[in-house]
């Protein structure tokens, strides 16, 4: 069975480059943090400044959308996971991150999905 994932592939060129580095303890940059975020990211030791970092790259959107954050630009922000970041928002709002192969992802993943990739590409 076969899923219906829509890819938006997000190169460094198309990033919002906005210099905004204000962190409030329930949001970062436009994003509030759901109580349900605030813990899963405590419990996984994501970072506030890897979150920054990442959430700068992407603009506001309406609905749910599942953001996969490449190895290859944690690893350029300094962030040491060995798998994919995926950030699930739904408008404004953190709804979870957790990190995952972004193979085992696919082949686990509901039928409609709304996928955006932010690559690190020049």
């Amino acid at each position: 069975m076969c899923a219906n994932i829509c890819f938006n592939i997000l190169t460094k060129k198309q990033m919002n480059t906005s210099n905004e580095c204000l962190i409030e303890r329930k949001a970062i940059h436009q994003f509030r943090k759901t109580n349900h975020f605030i813990g899963r990211q405590s419990e996984r030791q994501i970072s506030d400044l890897t979150l920054m970092e990442c959430l700068s790259c992407i603009k506001h959107q309406k609905g749910k959308v599942t953001y996969v954050v490449s190895r290859k630009l944690l690893k350029r922000i300094g962030a040491t996971y060995q798998k994919e970041l995926f950030i699930i928002i739904d408008d404004n709002k953190l709804i979870t991150a957790f990190f995952t192969d972004f193979q085992e992802f696919i082949l686990n993943a509901p039928k409609k999905y709304c996928i955006k990739i932010i690559n690190d590409n020049y």
